[in-house]
């Protein structure tokens, strides 16, 4: 089982993630960070699938969930 606690955290980062990835696309191309730019997808795939993951987890193993936030109990 995996720790859910930090999750909101890594949905956060992975946006925050996307947002500086269009940002730098919305450069010229001889300007972009090419390096940069792979890492993060790189990183945003992780954290999505991880994300995903422990979704899915959730919803086999939840039982009761909170109607104000969707936590799992």
């Amino acid at each position: 089982m995996i720790t859910e606690a930090f999750f909101g955290v890594f949905e956060q980062r992975a946006k925050q993630f996307r947002k500086t990835l269009k940002e730098e696309l919305s450069k010229t191309k001889k300007d972009r960070r090419k390096d940069l730019i792979k890492g993060w997808i790189k990183e945003i795939k992780e954290l999505e699938t991880m994300v995903r993951k422990a979704e899915d987890e959730c919803a086999v193993t939840c039982q009761t969930t909170c109607p104000k936030c969707g936590h799992c109990f």
